[in-house]
């Protein structure tokens, strides 16, 4: 069993935090309305949270399982601008990935990999009021709902230079938006597709090392 953990506290003077309003929140963005992230500066503000790793390796447990894994971790954050005693948006939900793996001494392994990506809970919404015309309807921030995403990868050694990598990814075809990338966006934009994650894709690489 191993057991990895850390724990932060910062507090920040004069902290610079990223937003990316648009001229009008209500209409989608467009080569004349683009999205433009931008930098400002917030007086005080605070960042603290927690990580945890574990990893069991189940052949210790049990002969028939040599070579196999479940690891976990688990990461949370929170942040706040004491300028305004409001949340920092920039800061991202909590996430929790859990992985059970196989590989078979050095020739070969799988990984069968479930990312859960919680919902954000803390959200500062002045950011997209603050640039509201006044004509209704008043934008109100989109939050992603939260979701769980299923990946598998795997890859061959045929020689110590030769590896053939391969995955599967989001195997359950969910459509999914990071935080990051809609975050201070109208949840009333007819393009928020866009901003979406891709579906069911794939990737194979051939790496040759010397």
């Amino acid at each position: 069993r191993m057991l990895f953990r850390s724990v932060f506290y910062n507090d920040y003077a004069d902290f610079i935090d990223t937003f990316s309003p648009t001229r009008d929140p209500q209409l989608p963005s467009s080569p004349t309305d683009p999205v433009v992230y931008q930098s400002k500066n917030v007086s005080r503000a605070r960042i603290y949270g927690a990580e945890a790793t574990v990893e069991l390796p189940l052949g210790h447990y049990a002969k028939v399982l040599d070579g196999t894994t479940w690891s976990n971790s688990y990461a949370w954050s929170r942040g706040d601008n004491l300028e305004v005693n409001k949340p920092l948006n920039s800061i991202e939900p909590p996430k929790w990935v859990s992985a059970l793996s196989y590989a078979a001494k050095d020739a070969w392994g799988l990984r069968l990999t479930a990312t859960t990506h919680f919902r954000q809970e803390r959200v500062d919404s002045s950011a997209i009021l603050s640039l509201w015309d006044g004509r209704p309807p008043a934008p109100v921030q989109f939050v992603p709902a939260g979701v769980t995403l299923f990946d598998l990868t795997g890859y061959v050694n045929f020689t110590k230079n030769l590896r053939l990598s391969a995955g599967l990814y989001n195997l359950t075809d969910r459509q999914y938006w990071h935080w990051q990338d809609v975050r201070e966006l109208s949840n009333n934009r007819p393009d928020l597709g866009r901003f979406a994650q891709p579906g069911l894709n794939s990737r194979v690489t051939l790496t040759f090392s010397f």
